[in-house]
């Protein structure tokens, strides 16, 4: 399958290319028009291909007449984006799943678009598309983002061309546009007239994430409770930590197993399987093995000789069904490993299939993020094997990348007791402090190789600036006793703080770590804070605490004081803990802000660094418009001062023209250097002006013209022929036409006669 991330490729193959090889130019109709649906005012632009342009895909069946309408939403300018790139579908180049995955990775999963579970004023902050898939109006359906993104993605599938009338309307011309009556548009709902409600305009404006649908959403969301807090304890139990479980050797349960096997085979080879069907396959092992830990100890063997299991093959399938269902039904643990210990995610990871369909984000955040902590047995994280990549396929070590980077930067992970109250969380501060002191440093047990040491032999430059971002050590030594600085490409990125490579994600990297460094300035200091308060709060109650009294008529006061002191305990302990507990929850909301914050940071510092870029390309090019001008301006004067002299001199062709350098050479029969005279200053000194040549080169021209029509007048003898034959005829009184019969016999009359 073609990666939906390619399809933009502007190469010679290009969408707009294929296209304009199909004559689609010439037979494509575009027009713009006002329309409103559901209260709100849109520009729709419609695109109409005639019978004779579409024979785009041999052996197609699609029909020949084919259109597309898109739309922009006049109050903020956010393009249908899927309306868009239907274009694509319509015209057969890609089908609906290749467009629905490109949106599903690029804009659903991508962090730029997207923000965590928090209040609604980080999510209208922050949320950057509209999720319109299930609206009521049909021409209203699909996912809505930015202008400028549109625009973006419009160029990178080079369509831009035949949408542009949409991008260039100012909204501020709504009314000057023909009218679409909506009311034969819409095929779902009633036609409702523009208006003012608030309640209409909030179907289409109100906060953005309130549209997006939860099953878009990659988030915890998709997990049950029970499976959620599984999968946590699975984490926390790997008695092998940091490093996968080894794979299962069960050679006393030999037909148990071999039965297993056949039961995978059975999944494997059904496309179409559900969570239903693989669970009705394994009911019988199921209620045989009601404990989870008895059942996995005959679910989870090798299939093959490398010790993989069946989850390693769901996630190099790419498949979300299996994973989540193998998981789920305790059939397979998500980390195990093979036999060199490597997880499901390096699987998921090595081939392309889970980034084709698009739903590695949710494999990430849902199943397989405990095997990013997780090693093989040559302490290989998942770092080095996604760094030894790119010479087989760069794009797919970035978008793999990327993905897990954002999640780390921006996931919230909490769990939740019966009572829906949060008990424990993990943050993205928590996963980014374990992924910069854990995981960026470790060495291989080979060579003892960093996944900065394998990113600068590989020479990629992107990868080694995101490994710099992430405060790699350039200073350690591999077994060979070379350092990561000992690479040029490392030297270099080190002492170019502005990087060519800073795109989005290095951004957002960028100021997580800087966020990270100061969340641990501020927690160190609470800490010590909260010690030393609690150290005094203890040394107050020890001193001020009355020793017994060993008098027997004093007993009953002393156990008065004794039930008076252990009330108060009792009730500060109480009370410390409500406030401790409401500290929790406030640091769990400041927490959920504090990654909006820095998803909000990294993106504006993308944003104004490609701003100043722009600036200074439009510096530049206004300097280049100035230097352009300057010179125009004095060529224009010095074509004027040449124009003028052309019209007023007036030479005679057959006056004396000598260039004294040659004419001096010819006299003295000297032979002439060309290449010579080219840089002789003396014979370009003696040139006369432009003007001059010019002028001189007209009259030469007029001259010749005139010498050319003579000598075609002299050269044609028809005209006299024809008149000499009438003087014969009429002389002799022989026919015209016989004239030339009868010549050879006068002229020898004549001759006779002298």
């Amino acid at each position: 399958m073609e990666s939906p991330l390619q399809i933009g490729d502007v190469t010679a193959n290009s969408i707009l290319n294929r296209l304009g090889d199909t004559h689609l130019n010439s037979s494509l109709s575009a027009s713009v028009n006002s329309v409103i649906y559901s209260g709100q005012k849109f520009f729709q632009l419609t695109l109409t291909w005639k019978k004779s342009s579409l024979g785009l895909n041999k052996g197609s069946t699609m029909p020949l007449d084919q259109s597309v309408i898109i739309l922009r939403r006049v109050q903020d300018s956010y393009v249908n984006i899927s309306q868009l790139l239907h274009i694509l579908v319509k015209t057969g180049f890609f089908n609906e799943s290749q467009v629905d995955n490109f949106l599903k990775n690029e804009i659903l999963t991508n962090s730029q678009y997207t923000s965590s579970k928090s209040d609604n004023t980080y999510k209208k902050a922050l949320s950057k598309y509209d999720d319109f898939t299930n609206h009521k109006v049909e021409e209203i359906k699909g996912l809505w983002i930015p202008y400028d993104k549109s625009v973006n993605l419009a160029l990178k599938f080079d369509l831009y061309e035949y949408v542009k009338k949409l991008f260039l309307i100012d909204v501020h011309d709504f009314e000057s546009f023909p009218r679409i009556n909506s009311l034969g548009q819409q095929k779902r709902g009633p036609f409702e007239e523009e208006s003012n409600n608030d309640s209409a305009n909030a179907s289409l404006m109100g906060s953005p994430t309130k549209k997006q649908k939860l099953n878009k959403q990659i988030s915890n969301d998709g997990l049950d409770k029970t499976t959620e807090i599984n999968l946590q304890k699975i984490f926390k139990s790997n008695v092998n930590h940091p490093f996968t479980l080894p794979p299962i050797v069960n050679n006393e349960k030999e037909e148990i197993i071999n039965q297993i096997k056949l039961k995978f085979g059975e999944v494997f080879n059904n496309p179409k399987i559900t969570f239903k069907n693989i669970k009705t396959i394994f009911q019988p092992i199921l209620n045989e093995h009601s404990h989870p830990f008895d059942q996995i100890t005959i679910t989870d063997v090798p299939l093959d000789d490398s010790g993989k299991t069946a989850l390693h093959f769901a996630a190099t399938l790419g498949s979300l069904e299996l994973v989540s269902s193998f998981i789920k039904l305790c059939i397979s643990s998500p980390i195990r490993g093979d036999s060199n210990g490597e997880s499901p995610l390096i699987s998921a990871i090595q081939v392309t299939n889970s980034k084709e369909n698009g739903n590695f984000p949710e494999l990430l955040n849902n199943w397989l993020w405990p095997n990013l902590w997780l090693l093989d047995h040559n302490r290989r994280s998942f770092l080095h094997h996604l760094v030894i990549q790119p010479k087989k396929n760069f794009e797919s070590t970035k978008y793999y990348l990327t993905k897990i980077l954002e999640w780390i930067s921006s996931s919230f992970i909490s769990i939740k007791n019966e009572s829906n109250e949060i008990v424990n969380s993990s943050t993205n501060h928590q996963n980014l402090f374990n992924l910069c002191n854990q995981i960026i440093n470790l060495q291989d047990k080979v060579d003892g190789n960093t996944a900065l040491h394998l990113a600068a032999e590989q020479e990629s430059k992107w990868l080694v600036n995101i490994l710099l971002k992430l405060n790699a050590d350039v200073n350690l030594t591999n077994k060979m006793n070379v350092k990561p600085i000992d690479f040029k490409i490392v030297s270099e990125l080190l002492n170019n703080e502005n990087s060519d490579e800073d795109d989005y994600i290095t951004n957002l990297v960028q100021t997580s770590v800087e966020f990270l460094k100061k969340r641990d300035e501020v927690d160190d200091f609470n800490i010590n804070d909260s010690k030393n308060f609690q150290e005094d709060l203890v040394d107050d109650l020890i001193s001020n605490t009355p020793r017994p009294v060993t008098d027997n008529k004093s007993d009953l006061l002393s156990n008065k004081i004794f039930q008076s002191i252990q009330d108060l305990l009792s009730n500060t302990n109480a009370e410390y803990e409500n406030i401790i507990n409401t500290k929790k929850k406030q640091v769990v909301k400041l927490n959920k802000q504090l990654h909006d914050s820095t998803l909000m940071t990294a993106n504006n510092r993308y944003m104004t660094k490609k701003i100043i870029e722009k600036l200074s390309d439009l510096d530049n090019l206004k300097l280049q418009m100035t230097n352009i001008n300057d010179k125009c301006q004095q060529l224009k004067k010095y074509l004027s001062e040449d124009e003028d002299l052309e019209k007023d001199e007036k030479f005679n062709a057959d006056e004396t023209f000598i260039i004294e350098p040659i004419y001096e050479k010819l006299i003295n029969n000297e032979e002439i250097d060309i290449n010579s005279l080219v840089n002789d200053s003396n014979l370009t000194n003696a040139l006369p002006s432009l003007s001059t040549l010019k002028a001189r080169t007209k009259a030469y021209e007029e001259v010749n013209k005139k010498l050319q029509s003579e000598l075609n007048g002299l050269s044609d003898y028809s005209e006299l022929t024809s008149k000499f034959k009438k003087v014969v005829s009429f002389c002799t009184g022989v026919d015209i036409n016989e004239v030339d019969e009868l010549l050879d016999g006068l002229l020898e009359a004549v001759e006779s006669q002298q």
